[in-house]
This record gives C-alpha cells, sequence and structure tokens, in this order.
C-alpha cells in the first residue's frame, strides 16, 4: 500500500465541489423578533465623592501592590 500520486476526489483538497443552484428571491417579509417590548431606560443617580475618592484609593492600592510585586520578581533576576 503506497502513495497514491493521483489525487482523487477523496484524496485532494483542492477539488472544487459543483456549484448549488441559486436559491431563487423570494419576497418574504422580514420576521419580527417575537419577545418582550423594548426595555425602559433605567437611569441611577451619580455616586457620591465618597465612593469616587474610595474607589482612587483602592485602586491605588492595587496598583501599587502590583508595582512591588513586579519589582521583586524583577530584582531576583538583576546581577548582583
Amino acid at each position: 500500500m503506497g502513495v497514491d500520486s493521483v489525487p482523487t476526489n477523496e484524496t485532494s483538497l483542492a477539488v472544487a465541489e459543483p456549484a448549488a443552484p441559486a436559491a431563487p428571491a423570494a419576497a418574504k417579509t422580514p420576521a419580527k423578533p417575537a419577545g418582550k417590548p423594548p426595555a425602559l431606560v433605567v437611569e441611577s443617580t451619580p455616586d457620591p465623592p465618597v465612593n469616587k475618592m474610595r474607589r482612587r484609593i483602592v485602586w491605588a492600592s492595587i496598583a501599587g501592590f502590583l508595582t512591588t510585586c513586579f519589582l521583586m520578581f524583577v530584582r531576583s533576576f538583576l546581577p548582583r
């Protein structure tokens, strides 16, 4: 059982499939999506400045922690 050098329909990837006949363009009305009516937009009150300051402190703490971890990682690979 050797390798067949003549490509066949089963072995060739370049074999073109016969083109399917074009579907006739039917004049259908577009289907309306079934379901709920559009949702109402809910607006909330803006956050008080205290929460904004808390978020800023928390993100600064996270950034400081990750920076410290990165510097410890880099320090272990630097020569003395």
